[in-house]
């Protein structure tokens, strides 16, 4: 299974991202920020806004699911 899970760094995000890849899944995550440590899981990593409608589109391309745990702070 190929999933996608926005704000792949945050809590939630991470626990859902680091057992999908335990559970052998591939997982593309999508954030504002360059998450490194994201990438040495194993997860693709989109650097990219929720409000850009392409770079979304384009994340979720192929997947079978999407998590969407992001959330804007403040």
């Amino acid at each position: 299974m190929r999933a996608l899970v926005t704000g792949g760094s945050g809590f939630l995000g991470r626990a859902i991202l680091t057992r999908l890849l335990a559970d052998g899944h591939e997982v593309v995550s999508l954030a504002r920020g360059d998450y490194p440590e994201l990438r040495a899981l194993g997860a693709r990593t989109i650097r990219a806004d929720l409000t850009d409608v392409h770079m979304v589109i384009e994340a979720a391309t192929g997947c079978d699911v999407v998590f969407h745990t992001a959330a804007k702070a403040g």
